[in-house]
């Protein structure tokens, strides 16, 4: 029976417009829920815990993690000193970094293969790049880099066109 009545009673909130909180467990307006991008666990649009218990949670996260909190917020007011900061551990790092992505590139060669794929299918700009053999961090003008990417697919048609014509001669 009790059951029942808990039952009723959240039918008549919902037709009232109320939620329940998931953490405190209170009836309350949609107001007093935060707006969430909406998905299979927030169809209304809403949050699932209140305001309330939602900024109790972020004061106690603060007490615990602070410190780590505080670096993170650091890091994005501050984009531009982030990517000097970060270029100069790349040019420190060079080595390291380089092992690491052989290291991974061995250990994911599929991944490596169907990203190499796409980028010839696509003809994109570091394939058109890699086409044109420059240095490596050569400036290369744009009109140039079309212009190599139009031969590059008038020569995918001039092949597909020999084929088609080799296939159709006795």
């Amino acid at each position: 029976m009790m059951l029942a009545d808990e039952l009723n009673d959240y039918l008549a909130n919902a037709m009232a417009g109320r939620k329940r909180c998931s953490n405190c467990g209170e009836f309350k307006t949609a107001e007093l829920f935060y707006t969430a991008t909406p998905s299979k666990s927030t169809r209304d649009g809403r949050t699932a815990q209140c305001r309330d218990c939602l900024n109790a949670y972020a004061r106690y996260r603060r007490t615990v993690d602070g410190d780590r909190i505080r670096a993170l917020e650091r890091k994005t007011r501050n984009p531009v000193k982030n990517a000097v900061k970060n270029q100069k551990w790349r040019a420190g790092n060079r080595e390291a970094i380089a092992a690491y992505r052989k290291a991974w590139e061995k250990a994911n060669r599929d991944k490596v293969q169907a990203y190499k794929q796409k980028a010839r299918d696509d003809l994109s700009a570091s394939y058109v790049r890699a086409k044109l053999k420059a240095p490596a961090g050569a400036a290369i003008p744009e009109a140039v880099i079309e212009t190599k990417r139009e031969q590059l697919v008038l020569s995918r048609l001039l092949k597909q066109l020999k084929g088609v014509l080799d296939e159709s001669q006795p």
